[in-house]
């Protein structure tokens, strides 16, 4: 299978998650009332629980379809970005495949550790109710 094949299926799958996510998030945000009154409703034969658990679902599967979509399309981004860059400098600059590698890894660690700030931050900050 060639490139362009193994790149417009992985594009494709994108597409289709995202269209997923966004129906379900619909369904969720907008059918469903305000998760307080919303014992005893269901769309399709599930709770307004089980829709925010496929929810929750297709958004992982979708950031990693996501995921996927970048690291085929990584030499085309760091061209992209040293391209610019080099104009910027007016001077020309190279990248080698380590440097491509090293960058990606390097965002890859970035953003993960931005999550983990960010779900430690709201470990932090959660409180339940309090009692009389």
């Amino acid at each position: 299978m060639s490139r362009s094949s193994v790149n417009f299926i992985v594009d494709a799958i994108v597409a289709l998650l995202f269209l997923c996510v966004m129906c379900v998030a619909s369904i969720v945000h907008f059918i469903f009332p305000a998760p307080s009154r919303a014992v005893g409703w269901f769309v399709w034969g599930l709770n307004l629980d089980t829709w925010s658990l496929i929810e929750v679902t297709t958004i992982c599967i979708f950031a990693v379809a996501v995921l996927v979509h970048l690291i085929f399309h990584w030499t085309w981004v760091c061209g992209f970005v040293t391209a610019r860059v080099a104009k910027r400098m007016n001077r020309r600059i190279t990248m080698t495949p380590s440097a491509r590698t090293l960058y990606g890894v390097s965002m890859l660690i970035g953003v993960l550790t931005v999550l983990a700030v960010f779900y430690t931050a709201a470990t932090f900050a959660t409180t339940g109710p309090h009692s009389p």
